[in-house]
C-alpha cells in the first residue's frame, strides 16, 4: 500500500507542476491499461483454475 501511495503523491506533485491536458490523458491511459491488464491477469488464473480442477476431476472419476 505505502509504494501506490507514494506513486499516488509523485503523480499529484507531477500534475500541480505542469497542468497539461495531454499529460492528465497520458496518465489516464496508462492507468487504464495497467487496470486492464490487471483484469486479463486475473481471468487467466481464473481460467487456469478451472481447468485444473476439471482435469483433477476427470482423473479422479477415471
Amino acid at each position: 500500500m505505502l509504494p501506490m501511495l507514494l506513486v499516488l503523491m509523485i503523480v499529484l506533485r507531477m500534475m500541480r507542476l505542469m497542468m497539461r491536458p495531454m499529460l492528465l490523458l497520458m496518465l489516464l491511459m496508462l492507468l487504464t491499461l495497467l487496470g486492464l491488464l490487471g483484469l486479463l491477469g486475473l481471468l487467466l488464473m481464473l481460467m487456469i483454475t478451472l481447468v485444473m480442477l476439471l482435469t483433477g476431476l476427470r482423473n479422479t472419476r477415471s
